[in-house]
Order: structure tokens, then sequence, then C-alpha cells
């Protein structure tokens, strides 16, 4: 249908296409990729793609203008990492780990905001479990193990919870 329309309208078209690295038809990405390829040749057509930055992503898409989001926003995920855990910190009168910045805290909130491949909702799913853990009293280091054993895609999250 958007061929069909594309080819025939004099019309100028946006397409938007979002998430495409969860395409259900994992074998079918190449072709995919192909398809919409194809359909940004045509004159009267602009798209905006967004995926994560797979390796046949970036391979077939190579040559394309491209915006990495994801490091536009990972200042903006470690800000927001650094003060729901110093806010939760705070709230259960526990020790200033985060309030003083120390080397493992710093160390725990780039790897959130490294693992989160720009996902708003994966940090926030992930900084919910860890400010859970800091109001039992949980130590860093055994924050960072809850980080490592989260699973880092949210389809598995979902099936596990």
């Amino acid at each position: 249908m958007l061929t069909r329309l594309a080819q025939t309208s004099t019309a100028k078209i946006l397409i938007l296409i979002d998430a495409l690295d969860e395409y259900e038809l994992q074998d079918r990405v190449g072709d995919l990729a192909n398809e919409i390829i194809w359909l940004s040749q045509l004159p009267n057509v602009k798209l905006c793609v967004s995926c994560r930055p797979w390796a046949i992503f970036t391979r077939r898409f190579e040559g394309f203008s491209v915006l990495h989001l994801d490091q536009l926003t990972y200042h903006d995920m470690e800000v927001y990492i650094e003060q729901r855990l110093l806010s939760t910190e705070e709230e259960a009168n526990l020790c200033s780990t985060f309030h003083e910045g120390t080397v493992s805290s710093k160390s725990l909130i780039r790897q959130v905001a490294f693992a989160a491949e720009g996902v708003f909702l994966w940090v926030e799913l992930v900084v919910n479990a860890l400010c859970s853990e800091i109001r039992k009293g949980c130590p860093i280091e055994q924050l960072s193990l809850i980080l490592s054993d989260f699973p880092t895609d949210l389809d598995d999250y979902i099936s596990e919870t």
C-alpha cells in the first residue's frame, strides 16, 4: 500500500518507523531494511526510522543521515539515575554513597546509563529495582550485581515478571 501511494501520489509523504529493532521476524530484518532503503529513494517520501544500533542496521543504513539519540540523552539519563538513587538513599537515612559521589556510585550510574542504550523505560525499571534494594540497606557492590542480572531486553524482563 505504501509503495503504491508513494509511486502514484504527488503529495509529500513522511513515514515514521519506530523500534525497527523490535521487528518480530528477526531473520527478515535485512529484507525490511532493504524495503526502507527503497522507500527512501522515492522523490516524494521522507523517512524517520528509529532502532538500536545493531550491526545489520548500521551496515544497511551506512551513508544515510544518522542521529544517535542514545548519545544525546546519555547525560540526561545519568542525571536522572543519580538523582533517583540519591533521593532514595536520603529517604532511607542511609550512608551517603551517592551524595558523596564515590567512585563505585559513579560507576554504577554510568553502567545503568550505558546499558540502557537510550531506552528511558529500561532505566526506570532498573532504577526502581535498585531503589527498592537501597531501601533495604543493600550495599553498592550488591547493586552492581543486581544490575548485571537485570535483563537488557524489555521483552525478557516482562516475560520474567
